[in-house]
């Protein structure tokens, strides 16, 4: 049995989220949330300026976060290779921007994004990750826990907290700063707040992420990628359409996996590499 996205997910109403927990993602990502009407044309400028002085190179991130949660739910994460179709996406993206915010309210889109966003692995939305990194509810988030959930979602593999602590550190100290210099917290609580060391909770689920970022095994993760793309070569569907397919469509997997075995395996692995 194959561990989904959607199966580890838990829904957090806006009410119970603690107030450092969207002001860190407004401080790192859209620091004009509350101005914009969906798109943020000062950050458009500024990123076509910097694509420009850089050859062509348009990694310059413009998206707001309205535009972010539309390329989550609707645009499969912003998944294209081609320039042509990420452009499309692009355009579509500030449209769909702009209808949602005539039909939502600030607080119901902040509350939609920080449950869908992904973490690591299979864990997306912030009340699973502080319960799969720290063993609590969200609403129990300290403010250095808060800013290193936001900061892992920039890349959940290099910020991974379990695998890539040092980064995390590093980016996460960023993030107070920038919730400083925004008037979001105090110099004394920015500082003790770097201060924090990254503690993970003392859990199954949190030592198996010293190695992977998944709670499948390394085989589970390794089939069902192959899975995914042969289905999307088959049907000539998107990635999130095969991975529906695996997950929602009853469909059957037969394999040469012994799930005891591998089990024992990573096991011996993970204990050789902790020097236990």
């Amino acid at each position: 049995e194959l561990v989904g996205a959607q199966s580890n997910r838990t829904i957090a109403s806006i009410k119970d989220i603690p107030d450092c927990v969207p002001n860190a993602f407004i401080a790192i990502e859209d620091n004009r949330f509350y101005e914009h009407n969906g798109i943020d044309p000062k950050g458009i400028v500024r990123a076509l300026f910097v694509g420009l002085s850089h050859g062509g190179n348009f990694s310059e991130g413009a998206s707001t976060i309205t535009q972010q949660l539309i390329k989550l739910t609707v645009f499969d994460g912003g998944a294209e290779t081609d320039t042509i179709q990420r452009f499309k996406r692009k355009f579509q993206e500030w449209y769909l921007a702009l209808k949602l915010e005539k039909e939502m309210s600030k607080a119901e889109i902040m509350e939609a994004y920080l449950n869908t966003i992904p973490l690591t692995g299979t864990i997306y939305g912030m009340e699973a990750g502080a319960q799969e990194y720290f063993g609590k509810s969200v609403e129990e988030l300290s403010l250095a826990e808060c800013a290193e959930l936001a900061s892992i979602t920039k890349n959940p593999k290099s910020f991974n907290p379990a695998t890539n602590p040092e980064n995390l550190l590093k980016r996460r100290n960023h993030v107070l700063a920038l919730m400083r210099n925004q008037g979001y917290i105090t110099d004394e609580e920015c500082t003790a707040a770097q201060a924090e060391p990254i503690t993970l909770a003392e859990s199954k689920s949190a030592t198996e992420k010293v190695t992977r970022t998944s709670r499948n095994s390394y085989f589970d993760d390794a089939l069902f990628a192959d899975v995914t793309q042969a289905i999307m070569e088959q049907e000539s569907c998107t990635r999130a359409e095969a991975q529906d397919k695996i997950f929602s469509d009853g469909l059957r997997i037969y394999s040469t996996l012994d799930q005891k075995a591998q089990s024992s395996m990573e096991q011996v692995m993970l204990n050789e590499d902790t020097g236990d």
